[in-house]
């Protein structure tokens, strides 16, 4: 017991990590790492005690004494409150505790009171690692018991894919497949599906049937037909003329297709004609086409023309076509002149944009008719106060903020002795400590263990 009390007394310490931080352990082992000592302060006061002085000036003894650690007396039945009191309490009463080796196997232990017992089983139990997950347990009577910690049993019962591997305590790997499943077209218009379980499944492929009379059958999926009939043409000869054509229908069905025997009568009476073809009709009638000669006479009478064409009459007479030069011109103000054949000039205002400066811009139609033109077209809004993380500045240069939440660890272990096993720095850089439970386990000397 005092072994115990001195040794859970002698845990406390200030340790100086070389860069600007302290790890201060407490006497239940917990280790709380001092960070900021920008400003704080920490002074030895060479007597147990450190004087800590924090960033607003405020002092605090931290006491590492044994007479300054309280002590819980509840079970042990002491009178002591603190650790020093309780060592000399128990140093005192333990003035008269002997152990004597009576040189035949057995002990003579005299506690406190004076009250001497024999102990005569010295036996002491083991715990061994078997180093495969297992552990031989040997009790004072010699009777071994296997602790076994691989607590569960894996057996991989197909082969296929693997998916996961899992590693038991005695470091044995065991790889989890999954089953293989197969899609395979058999070539005959089948298609077959083998499942998980090895089960297959055949499924029919679209199928269509030519039935010979110029339809077609077609299955669909869930069994339904459709008949597709190409016989979609319907000849009918409604004129007694000369046959150009044959159609065989999908049925077998033949159709003549005649012509109309065309006529030409020649009404031209014109003075000047030339004669341009010779018509011979469905049945070998030659009949003679003729064209009236054509004339030009040219009306433009503007002082600049410009030649485009040339047109030769029916009897080889050329005659000249012009067309009137039209001008277009910038007059430098906005404005461009243009003088059309008629030689009206019309004069016409360019497109105009101006720059609003708010990030829109004003375009004027040729009508005289304005258009905004808007460049603000993101809408951004910041719906949560958090860690500022962005800022969205629109083209008429309003700013807006683009914030993230920020997350709050909670620590809900409540036990009397943990162990810092990470730290969590949130958004906004406040640390939060995370710790475990530290779990304890103590021989009983009377053949058990306690694991707490």
């Amino acid at each position: 017991a005092i072994d115990e009390i001195n040794a859970a007394a002698g845990t406390v310490a200030l340790v100086d990590n070389g860069d600007g931080t302290y790890d201060f352990t407490d006497a239940s082992g917990t280790t709380t790492t001092i960070a900021d000592t920008s400003i704080s302060t920490l002074v030895d006061n060479a007597d147990g005690t450190y004087t800590y002085t924090d960033e607003t000036g405020a002092t605090q003894i931290i006491d590492t004494n044994a007479s300054a650690n309280p002590y819980d007396n509840t079970t042990s039945g002491l009178v002591a409150t603190n650790v020093q009191d309780a060592i000399d309490e128990i140093n005192e009463a333990a003035g008269t505790v002997a152990l004597v080796d009576n040189g035949d196997g057995t002990y003579d232990f005299t506690d406190a009171s004076g009250t001497t017992t024999t102990i005569a089983d010295t036996s002491v139990s083991t715990l061994v690692d078997n180093g495969n997950g297992t552990y031989g347990y040997t009790d004072e009577t010699g009777i071994t018991t296997v602790i076994d910690t691989n607590g569960f049993n894996i057996a991989n019962t197909v082969a296929g894919n693997t998916i996961a591997t899992v590693t038991d305590a005695a470091g044995t790997a065991t790889d989890i497949n999954e089953t293989v499943t197969t899609f395979a077209d058999a070539m005959d218009g089948l298609i077959t599906y083998t499942d998980e379980n090895g089960d297959p499944q055949t499924v029919a492929k679209s199928d269509i049937t030519d039935n010979g009379n110029g339809t077609y059958t077609f299955t669909n999926n869930d069994g339904s037909d459709v008949v597709i009939n190409t016989n979609g043409i319907v000849v009918a000869d409604i004129n007694d003329g000369k046959v150009i054509a044959t159609i065989t229908e999908a049925d077998g069905t033949v159709s003549n297709i005649e012509e109309t025997i065309t006529s030409i009568s020649d009404d031209n009476t014109a003075t000047s004609v030339k004669t341009i073809a010779t018509y011979t009709d469905e049945e070998g009638n030659d009949q003679v086409i003729e064209e009236t000669v054509t004339d030009v006479t040219d009306l433009n009478t503007a002082a600049v023309t410009n030649t485009i064409a040339t047109y030769n009459a029916e009897d080889a007479t050329a005659f000249t076509i012009a067309e009137t030069v039209t001008t277009i011109s910038d007059e430098t103000d906005g404005n461009v002149s243009f003088t059309n054949e008629a030689g009206a000039t019309i004069t016409v205002a360019k497109a105009d944009i101006t720059d609003n400066a708010d990030g829109t811009y004003t375009f004027t139609n040729n009508d005289g008719s304005d258009v905004i033109i808007d460049t603000n077209g993101v809408a951004i809004t910041d719906v949560i106060a958090g860690n500022l993380i962005a800022t969205v500045t629109n083209a008429d240069g309003t700013a807006v903020e683009i914030n993230e939440t920020i997350t709050d660890v909670t620590d809900l272990n409540t036990a009397a002795v943990t162990n810092t096993i990470a730290t969590y720095n949130a958004e906004d850089a406040t640390a939060f400590t995370i710790a475990e439970t530290v779990t304890t386990i103590s021989d009983e000397t009377d053949g058990n263990v306690t694991f707490t």
